[in-house]
């Protein structure tokens, strides 16, 4: 790597899959399970109606 592009690349190192998937972990929501993360979500089902027909 020539050294004047390092100050460009250096950001690169922090995205790690290693960094990425510890972040996850600690916040409890890991990408592996999806039912994990599915379980701590609060969805609420809603039924969707419709649209009325349009009358000119």
């Amino acid at each position: 790597m020539p050294p004047y592009t390092s100050h460009i690349l250096q950001p690169l190192d922090a995205f790690l899959k290693d960094n990425i998937l510890s972040s996850f972990r600690a916040t409890s929501l890991v990408p592996d399970n999806l039912e994990v993360v599915l379980l701590r979500l609060e969805v609420k089902p809603c039924t969707l109606t419709p649209p009325l027909p349009r009358t000119n």
